[in-house]
Order: structure tokens, then sequence, then C-alpha cells
């Protein structure tokens, strides 16, 4: 093999084209809903592709003239910054700084930001960090607004997407899930996105009568991969690339990575590059790429290891070795040595909390394979 060839095999960022798993149901099914200006709750687990999933579609939106927002929430220090970025997407349409500026004084003359330059040089609206934060409370309902107001002057529709939506619960959870609720359901030209990857989380926000978003709008949960899927895929990846794989590497790339494409494409690029490296694949490699992955993240594994109390780490290694299926039961329990079930239950939330397990059909599963087999392979 002559020259360079770029991996086929990309994890850890958004991936969009051919480097994009087989959604096609999942596109067209979020896309018509926000083609209907629909309010969507999106749930999945971690790495399962939901971000990418999203990009696809908003790509497509754009390309039928419909302006689109997307903001990741985890990526917010404060509600304050929030706000600020969420102005300046909006406000990004309406072009140029000062024709922005006098919108915002026509639409929400209350509403007076500072307007300061970013590291570029380029001006941007901001809040300052001396505006009291009950202050910004009362004026992010204009804010939130604004999409439809500026659906209704642009004659255009509109798309906005709150990645992570869960976030909002570290700021003030209560109020802005009022807050968002009372603006967009009047917005007939709006479409919304609100997904994370708590899904439990999600799930109390739109399921709970009490609660602000209750059947707001549909409900998708973006599923893991089936096998097959992801065997034709990396095969068809691996041929594509004139390297051959043999079906047992196959295996054990789908055993370990669960239907999670983050995971499958992550070792795929590992014994990709390794092929390439000596010309062939051989029988255990796989293994000997995954057991360097596991490796690599070492350090990391023991310190997180390190901070969980003797109980957690007990519920831990069980679902490790025996999978999170029935752990309440008393069997399980019993053979487990884990006590009683209000304390499981308890230590169970706390571990979805935290993001190190997730729930899914009543299983209770790692949102990290490799702190899975590291726990598996190397605790006691």
């Amino acid at each position: 093999m002559e020259g360079y060839m770029d991996n086929p095999f990309v994890y850890g960022e958004t991936v969009t084209g051919k480097y994009f798993w087989n959604r096609e149901h999942d596109i067209a099914k979020l896309k018509a809903d926000l083609l209907n200006s629909q309010k969507v709750f999106l749930m999945s687990s971690r790495k399962i592709g939901k971000s990418s999933l999203v990009t696809m579609v908003l790509g497509q939106l754009k390309k039928q003239g419909i302006i689109t927002v997307y903001l990741d929430l985890e990526k917010f220090s404060s509600y304050n910054r929030l706000l600020e970025r969420y102005l300046n997407e909006l406000m990004r349409y309406e072009g140029p700084i000062e024709k922005s500026l006098n919108f915002l004084k026509q639409f929400l003359p209350q509403l007076r930001p500072e307007i300061k330059l970013d590291e570029k040089g380029k001006p941007f609206f901001s809040f300052g960090f001396g505006r009291a934060p009950q202050n910004i409370e009362s004026i992010d309902s204009e804010i939130y607004e604004l999409p439809g107001k500026i659906s209704e002057k642009k004659g255009k529709k509109i798309v906005v997407v709150f990645d992570e939506f869960q976030e909002i619960l570290d700021f003030n959870g209560k109020h802005i899930e009022g807050v968002i609720r009372s603006a967009v359901q009047h917005q007939r030209k709006v479409g919304y996105v609100f997904c994370g990857s708590k899904k439990h989380l999600l799930a109390d926000m739109v399921n709970s009568s009490d609660r602000p978003f209750y059947q707001i709008g549909p409900i998708m949960y973006l599923d893991k991969m089936q096998g097959e899927t992801i065997w034709k895929f990396l095969q068809g990846k691996f041929i594509s690339t004139n390297l051959k794989i043999d079906d047992e590497s196959l295996k054990q790339i789908i055993e370990f990575s669960q239907g999670v494409p983050h995971y499958a494409q992550m070792l795929a690029h590992r014994l990709w590059d390794y092929g390439i490296s000596k010309g062939k694949i051989e029988a255990g490699d796989a293994q000997e790429m995954l057991n360097e992955l596991i490796r690599q993240s070492f350090e990391e594994f023991q310190s997180k290891w390190g901070n969980l109390i003797p109980s957690k780490k007990m519920l831990l290694k069980s679902i490790a070795v025996s999978g999170g299926r029935n752990i309440l039961s008393k069997k399980y329990m019993i053979e487990h040595n884990l006590g009683y079930p209000s304390a499981i239950r308890k230590m169970l939330l706390s571990l979805m909390n935290e993001g190190i397990l997730d729930r899914e059909n009543g299983n209770y599963f790692f949102t990290d394979l490799l702190f899975c087999r590291w726990i598996k392979d190397y605790v006691e």
C-alpha cells in the first residue's frame, strides 16, 4: 500500500457524511418534526451519536433556508454566559452589530447589553459580570421569546437545539424550565430540540405532570446500534482501504462496543492504524489494541476509582462482572453482598447522576466501556 491514507474510523468528535452511521430513519423523523416546528425531547446514552445526528439534520435544514441555532449547555460556566451566547447566536442572522442593536431596541427595549470585542476583535453583546443573577432572570424570558420574533420578522422558520439540556438544573432549573416553556409554546414557526445524555433527568422533565415541559412534544430515544449494522459498517471501511480483517476481530470489536458507535470506531481506528503499520491484521490484534487503550487510561481510572466510596466500588465491580440486570433481585444482592435494596437504589441514582452509569430497559450499564473493562480486568 503506497501513499498516505486517512483513517476511515473517526471518534471523539461530531461526525457527518461518510463517517456517520446508518441512521436514515432517525434523521427523517427528527427532520420532519422540526419542519413542523415541534418541540422535541431527544434522549440517548453518551457516545451513541446524538450530537452527530443533530448536526446532520441541522445541515440539511440549513440547505432548505431554515435558520438554525445550536448550543451545547455543558460548555457554559454560568447562566449569564449561556444567555449571552444564545443572544449572540440569534443576532448573527440580523447582520452587523449596529443592525442587531437596532433590532433589540425595537423588540427588547428593556434589554441593554454592552458591546465588547472578543479575542479576534469582533464585537459581541455582553451582559457584564456585574449584573446580579436576579436581574438576569428578569430579562431571560425576553431572550427566549426572540426566536419567535425573528421568525415573524423574517418570514422564515427557525430551529433551535439545546444539547445536554439537563445542565440547566445546575443553574436555576425550576425557573428556567418555566420560562422556556412559557416562551416556546407560542412560537408556531420555531422548532426545538431539547436533547441530553442523562436520560433519567430529561425523562423527569417531560413525563412528570408537575413539570413545565410535561407533554410539550414528541419524545425520541436514540438506540444503540445493532451488531449486524456495526459489522457491515466496519467491514466496509476496512475493505475500502484494502486492509483485510478477519471475522474474529470484527466480533471482538462488536462485543466490546456493545452497540455504542464511539467505542466501535475507537477500537477500529486503533486496529486500522496498527494493521496499516504492519501490512495486515492478525488474530489477537484487536485484543492487543483494546489492552493498549486501557493502559493509556490507567491513571485516570485509578483516580476515578479512588474517589468512590467502598459500597459504590462493590456495586460497580458487580455490574462489570455480572451485568446490570436484576440488580435488586435477592439472588443478585446475596451473590454480590450488596446490602439493602434502598441503599442500592440510592447508589444507582447517584452513579447515574455522576455519569458513570446509565439505564435502559431495566439494565444498568457503564457509560465508559473502557472503565468497565478496567474494573473487570484489574480490580479484585
